[in-house]
């Protein structure tokens, strides 16, 4: 939240997807993101698995915006891929997932 109000928004999908890391090495799967979400959602009916586990895995992927930004189309070199809105977007979407794969008490 504090590079999204800085403006930093490549480096606010950055520190998101650092946290999706930070959750599979804290569980156990060094560098294998995918695999740590099956893990979380093993238990689960067969087909939302597949679905929950390739939404998850494809917003972790949209994460990689951050510091593997496309190239600006030609012409317009000095223009930013990531904007404002695609960090808002990546917050709300990171909290939803982590508020719903966190243990319920």
């Amino acid at each position: 939240e504090r590079h999204f109000a800085n403006g930093q928004y490549k480096e606010t999908l950055t520190c998101l997807r650092r946290s999706f890391e930070a959750i599979s090495n804290k569980l156990g799967y060094e560098g294998k993101v995918k695999v740590c979400i099956e893990h979380l959602f093993a238990g689960a009916h067969t087909q939302k698995q597949q679905k929950a586990v390739e939404a998850l895995f494809r917003l972790y992927q949209f994460l990689h915006l951050g510091p593997h930004e496309p190239p600006a189309p030609s012409g317009a070199e000095d223009d930013p891929v990531v904007f404002r809105r695609d960090a808002r977007f990546a917050l709300t979407m990171v909290h939803a997932v982590f508020e719903y794969i966190t243990p319920q008490g």
